[in-house]
């Protein structure tokens, strides 16, 4: 029982809408969390890039920082999959680079 329940002059029907939302809200998040992570399972990367870490679900926490507003679903789902790209470039950086090619790819991109 939750501290909203306990209390005499709580709203019952108030309080069963709130949860409503909130279990549906979950429910919307957690749908998200599992297309970033359907895409990375498709994509095959775990076998293409062995070396590669997975992070979808700790890269989903930015973008939902960011704005948790339902309405924004597509900018989080989006920038889950930007930042997983961004982490396969780093680590392939960090894994297969000469000194030299590192050097002109940071030149590149700066």
């Amino acid at each position: 029982m939750s501290f909203y329940e306990e209390v005499p002059w709580h709203d019952k029907v108030l309080l069963n809408f709130a949860k409503l939302d909130f279990n549906e809200l979950q429910k919307s998040y957690k749908k998200e969390v599992g297309i970033a992570t359907k895409w990375w399972t498709k994509s095959e990367f775990a076998t293409k890039v062995p070396y590669a870490r997975e992070r979808i679900a700790e890269l989903y926490f930015f973008p939902f920082a960011m704005n948790s507003n339902p309405k924004y679903s597509t900018f989080r789902g989006v920038m889950t999959k930007v930042l997983q790209w961004m982490t396969l470039v780093d680590d392939s950086y960090d894994v297969y680079g000469t000194i030299e090619e590192l050097e002109l790819l940071t030149h590149a991109i700066q």
